[in-house]
């Protein structure tokens, strides 16, 4: 199952000098981009500036997972790109450690290079698939989720400065319009969300997993 919208109508990239970006959560928004996939605009991290002008978001997607994260601590980039992949060192994914890409080049704080061309093409309208309607009132709904996708939000713990990553948490929404797709927030301080679809197939209610607490034994029944 791909999320529905996932199609490649986004910004063309622009021309950018160099990017910034705060390593902890470029690291943390690879957990959801795609690898080695035909569609090339999936593998890497999309950076455009917040809309408010508060720094800068970044988006990634394998076409099942989405997250989208705010980077507040550096200035809004002038257009568009799409990061590369690149493998950061344990030592410079520490949070406040920061990357600077140039169009040709990726470099750590620590001063290590490495090649990493910006992905030349357009990344989906990630904003189209994003709920709208989580929140209101309605019926609950019950989804299934690979549990890959739920093992991915732990990414996010840590990756922002000032944040306990023992107090992470994650609230899972889900849409009364959208098919049970589930917005991910998280709580104070964690500047991003994910949405995720959810697999298909049958699913148990919940009172037919937990109806077994409430059985009589069948010893007892038989007396």
């Amino acid at each position: 199952m791909r999320i529905a919208g996932i199609t490649p109508r986004g910004n063309i990239m622009g021309a950018q000098s160099a990017v910034i970006v705060t390593t902890s959560l470029y690291q943390a928004a690879l957990s959801f981009s795609a690898l080695k996939d035909i569609r090339y605009y999936l593998n890497g991290v999309y950076i455009e500036a917040a809309p408010d002008g508060d720094g800068n978001l970044l988006v990634a997607t394998d076409g099942h997972c989405l997250a989208v994260i705010r980077d507040r601590e550096q200035a809004p980039i002038a257009s568009p790109v799409i990061l590369p992949t690149v493998k950061i060192q344990a030592a410079d994914r520490k949070p406040g450690r920061l990357l600077t890409f140039d169009g040709a080049t990726c470099r750590t704080d620590s001063g290590v290079s490495m090649p990493a061309p910006y992905v030349d093409g357009r990344f989906p309208d990630f904003r189209m698939v994003v709920p709208r309607d989580v929140g209101k009132a309605g019926e609950m709904k019950v989804s299934a989720f690979n549990p890959d996708f739920l093992a991915r939000l732990d990414s996010l713990r840590g990756a922002f400065q000032h944040t306990n990553p023992k107090h992470f948490a994650a609230c899972i929404h889900y849409s009364r319009l959208s098919e049970s797709t589930a917005l991910v927030t998280f709580n104070s301080g964690v500047d991003a969300f994910v949405v995720m679809m959810p697999v298909r197939g049958n699913i148990a209610t919940p009172s037919d997993i937990t109806s077994w607490i409430d059985r009589t034994p069948a010893s007892a029944i038989a007396a």
